[in-house]
């Protein structure tokens, strides 16, 4: 960017881009790596992947994994987490840059200790199958086999109850395309004597905004 004499690098403090696809656009020779971006009235520090499927994804962080914890549930029924997860930027950033955006994507590890989270073989059913709040309020479906409209695949489902194989891993993975997230909170079906076991690893898998 410039005035036709003097040049400068976009996504500097100095000079903070739209988006990391707005970078990448510029200067298709620009390599992954932290950027400053515009967040609405803010300006953030965000790693830009320039080489996956074209390059110009946004990381939105995490502060913190979740845990693996008994819950306690508050009644019957599906409940959600009673604090959503830390993410690095606040919500209002994030919301400004979900509105720059048109595509994200996120995978989501769900742990767990004899919980199902998607199908359940002792009933031979979905119904305890988790739903996801994103960061801009959106919920999915719960207890259902699909997640209609939104793109959720479940590319891993190990939390079948009882397992049916000990090669599986104690955990499920979900493949979320979607311009909503992050996720930011999941309800899980409880019982009022049932504390359901479950965390997920969030740092080690941010959600992508493009």
């Amino acid at each position: 960017v410039g005035d036709g004499k003097v040049c400068a690098q976009l996504g500097t403090k100095d000079q903070p881009a739209a988006s990391c696809l707005a970078i990448r656009k510029a200067n298709p020779s620009a390599v992954s790596t932290l950027f400053w971006l515009k967040a609405g009235t803010d300006t953030v520090q965000i790693y830009c992947d320039m080489t996956t499927d074209g390059g110009g994804w946004m990381r939105i962080d995490y502060a913190a994994d979740l845990i693996v914890q008994a819950w306690l549930p508050k009644a019957a029924g599906f409940q959600t987490l009673s604090a959503p997860f830390p993410t690095v930027l606040t919500a209002p950033q994030i919301a400004a840059l979900q509105a720059v955006a048109t595509e994200g994507r996120q995978t989501y590890v769900g742990q767990c200790h004899n919980l199902p989270h998607y199908y359940n073989a002792k009933t031979s059913g979905w119904d305890y199958a988790i739903g996801f709040t994103f960061a801009n309020g959106t919920t999915t479906a719960t207890g259902l086999k699909s997640y209609a409209p939104h793109d959720v695949v479940v590319q891993l489902d190990g939390c079948k109850q009882p397992q049916n194989s000990p090669a599986l891993p104690n955990q499920t993975t979900f493949l979320i395309k979607s311009k909503n997230v992050p996720v930011v909170n999941v309800a899980v079906r409880v019982g009022e004597w049932y504390q359901p076991k479950l965390g997920t690893p969030l740092k080690s898998n941010p959600a992508w905004l493009r």
